[in-house]
Parts: C-alpha cells; sequence; structure tokens
C-alpha cells in the first residue's frame, strides 16, 4: 500500500510540474514581452536624466516577420551593451550566456531576458543610488514578435546613446568567431571535413563591405534551413540604409538565430555556442575574413539528411 502511494504522489507530483511548465510557455505571449519592454523602456529614460544625455533615437521600423529566436539575440545584444556600460562605470564585466538550440523557442526564453536586462539595469541604479520606482503596468494586446524586435532595437540605440559609442569591430569579431564555431559543430556532426581556407583579407575592407558578407552566409544558412524545413526570414529587408559596426553586429545576431534552428535539427542540443571572448585592435577586414570563410565552411553542406 505504502509503494502504492509513494508511486501515486510522484506521478501527481510530475503532472504538476508539466503543467505549471505549459502554463508558463502557453501563458507568455509577445504582448507580455512587450509590457517588460516598456518597463525597461523608462528605466532606460531615468538612466539618461541621471547621465545627463538628452540626445534621441531614431525609431526602428523593420516589417518582415520574425520569430522568438530573433528576439533573443536581440536581447543578447542589449546584455552585451549593459555589460559595456557596467564596465564604463566601473563595476565588472559579465560574460553574457548563450542558450541550447531549438527548432522554434517558445516566447518566455524572451521573457526570461527581459528579467535579467531588468536586474542588471536595477544593478547599475543600485551603485549610483538612483531611487527605484515601481512603474504602473501598461497592457498591450495583439503585440507581434516584430513589434518587440522594434522596441528593443529602440532600446539598443538609446544605450549607445549612453555609452557615448556603439559597437567596435571588435565585438563584431567576437561574434564571427561565435557563428564560426557553431558552423564546425555542424560540420563534424555531419561529418564533413573542413579543407576550406580563409579568404585574402582586403585592409581596404569597410563595415558595409562585412555586411555585405554577412548577408552571403546568411543566403547559405537560409538554403541548410530549406534542406531542414525550417521557416527562415526575409533578411534582406533587415539591412539598413547606412551601414555601422553595430547593424554588422545585429546582422550576426541574425545568423546566430538561424544557425540555432539547424544545430537543433541535427540534435546538437548540448552544443551552446561559446561564450563571447573579448578582443581589441580588430578592423572591419578581420571580421569580412571570418565571414568569408564560414560562407567557405557552410558551401561544403550540400545535403542534410
Amino acid at each position: 500500500m505504502q509503494k502504492y502511494l509513494a508511486v501515486l504522489l510522484l506521478l501527481i507530483w510530475s503532472c504538476s510540474l508539466k503543467a505549471i511548465d505549459n502554463y508558463q510557455i502557453t501563458k507568455t505571449t509577445p504582448s507580455d514581452v512587450y509590457e517588460k519592454l516598456y518597463i525597461i523602456n523608462q528605466e532606460i529614460k531615468i538612466l539618461k536624466q541621471f547621465f545627463h544625455v538628452t540626445a534621441q533615437v531614431k525609431p526602428s521600423n523593420i516589417t518582415t516577420e520574425l520569430y522568438p529566436r530573433h528576439m533573443w539575440q536581440k536581447t543578447y545584444e542589449v546584455l552585451v551593451k549593459i555589460n559595456l556600460l557596467r564596465e564604463k562605470y566601473g563595476l565588472p564585466y559579465i560574460a553574457v550566456s548563450s542558450r541550447e538550440p531549438r527548432k522554434a523557442p517558445p516566447p518566455i526564453i524572451v521573457y526570461e531576458q527581459m528579467l535579467r536586462i531588468l536586474t542588471e539595469i536595477k544593478i547599475i541604479k543600485y551603485a549610483f543610488n538612483i531611487p527605484n520606482i515601481e512603474f504602473p503596468v501598461q497592457k498591450f494586446t495583439n503585440i507581434k514578435v516584430v513589434d518587440s524586435f522594434n522596441f528593443i532595437s529602440n532600446i539598443s540605440a538609446e544605450l549607445d546613446l549612453l555609452l557615448g559609442k556603439s559597437l567596435t569591430p571588435s565585438f563584431v569579431f567576437a561574434q564571427a568567431m561565435r557563428i564560426s564555431e557553431d558552423i564546425n559543430a555542424i560540420l563534424d556532426v555531419l561529418d564533413i571535413t573542413n579543407d576550406s581556407i580563409p579568404p585574402p583579407k582586403d585592409t581596404n575592407t569597410t563595415p558595409q563591405e562585412s555586411y555585405e558578407t554577412a548577408q552571403k552566409l546568411m543566403t547559405e544558412v537560409a538554403r541548410l534551413q530549406r534542406m531542414t524545413g525550417v521557416n527562415g526570414i526575409e533578411f534582406k529587408e533587415l539591412r539598413p540604409e547606412k551601414i555601422t559596426p553595430g547593424d554588422v553586429f545585429s546582422m550576426t545576431g541574425i545568423l546566430l538565430a538561424e544557425l540555432q534552428t539547424i544545430k537543433a535539427y541535427l540534435g546538437l542540443k548540448h552544443a551552446l555556442t561559446p561564450v563571447a571572448r573579448r578582443y581589441t585592435g580588430i578592423v572591419p577586414a578581420d571580421v569580412e575574413q571570418v565571414l568569408g570563410w564560414c560562407v567557405r565552411k557552410v558551401q561544403l553542406i550540400e545535403s542534410i539528411n
């Protein structure tokens, strides 16, 4: 009898955990994410006031369909910039985490990142003795992922104003190296020998040319997505009018988001993208060379079974 009761209690406990899990996943929507973005934006306004930053950003207006995986990568970008803000004011730099590859991650993974961003902002406010304010909850409905993406893109630009600069080629290079490691993991599981070599480095390369190479790589990754039946995106619509290193960084985030779908399809559940290393003295030519090599490596993949 005791054994029966123990088994019954275990079943009830496991079902409860599953119910909680499903509740969180199904009840977290892009609208919930947008509500947190609204609070983050209010917190950024307080930081701008405190640091006497009066400049304004030009609102982002992307219209293409996006998925939670793209939002997650944009939150990664924001956390990188918050880290730089920490460093600027004497707080220790903290590595930004990676995540487990999934074909179609749910909105809750983005909501988690919202909470992390809010926590990091509160830490900065605490360090400067900035009073904490409880903002009234603003409810939003019918929000799409692209709406949140535009909002967080504006927040990312606001952080550039707080930093007094945007991301440099050194940070873009770190992203390119992470992309390279993901591609290496894909080649390994497909048992493809990488006999490619890096393209020659052109010292006159500009951020725009690095961006063009990133788009070539996106075309190749989209080819792999078609092989695996994964929904890609109209990435060419993401192209800004004037390319900066920060724009190339954003494009590498989109690339990393798309590569996670391929890794998930291939069962590389535990092959997390490596934490970004810190580099100095990097120029656009270095970025373009690594991305160009990534193009050559992906072109080695002719089929995915």
